[in-house]
C-alpha cells in the first residue's frame, strides 16, 4: 500500500503508471520495490522498501510543495 500527504498523487514504477493514492498495489512482485510520486505542484519522492512474500508493505511519501513551477509547466 502507497500512501501520500497530500493524497491523489501518482504513484509509478519505472514507466508504467500503477494508481493514485492511497493505492493499494498487489501486482509489485516480491524483492526491492522502487516506486515514483507524482503530483502537480509538488516535488516528486521516492519510495522504497521491501516486499515480502504474502506480508503487506506500506510505503508513504510527504510530498514537498514545488515553489517554482518545472520547465514547460506554466507560472
Amino acid at each position: 500500500r502507497v500512501d501520500s500527504t497530500p493524497s491523489g498523487a501518482e504513484v509509478w514504477l519505472g514507466e508504467r503508471r500503477l494508481g493514485t493514492t492511497p493505492v493499494r498495489l498487489d501486482e509489485v512482485q516480491p524483492g526491492a520495490a522502487a516506486l515514483t510520486v507524482r503530483l502537480a505542484g509538488f516535488r516528486e519522492a521516492a519510495v522504497n522498501g521491501t516486499v515480502e512474500p504474502r506480508q503487506e508493505l506500506r510505503l508513504g511519501a510527504l510530498l514537498e510543495k514545488q515553489l517554482y513551477p518545472q520547465p514547460g509547466q506554466p507560472r
